[in-house]
């Protein structure tokens, strides 16, 4: 399990972060690196990418992803949970 994390690891690398650093408009790659905080929008309603365990916890796909991207750049992640509808407007 751990080198299929690492594989979605170097996956999420590889496409997101030059995404960012070359972005004309990086005011979300300056905050993220000022406040330390990798903030991820989820349903918490989408198995098996993201869904809540009957203590309410968040898990799946999605949820361990960004933890281990935000544990690989030193950040905090923080979910904010929204309904489906929501999430895209919210970016």
């Amino acid at each position: 399990m751990q080198s299929q994390h690492r594989m979605c690891f170097a996956l999420v690398i590889l496409l997101i972060i030059p995404a960012l650093l070359f972005a004309q408009d990086n005011s979300s790659l300056n905050r993220i690196l000022k406040t330390r905080e990798l903030r991820v929008g989820t349903s918490g309603s989408q198995p098996p990418f993201t869904e809540k365990s009957k203590e309410g916890t968040l898990m799946g796909y999605e949820v361990e992803l960004a933890r281990i991207l935000a544990e690989a750049m030193n950040l905090e992640v923080k979910f904010v949970v929204k309904t489906f509808p929501e999430l895209l407007p919210a970016l």
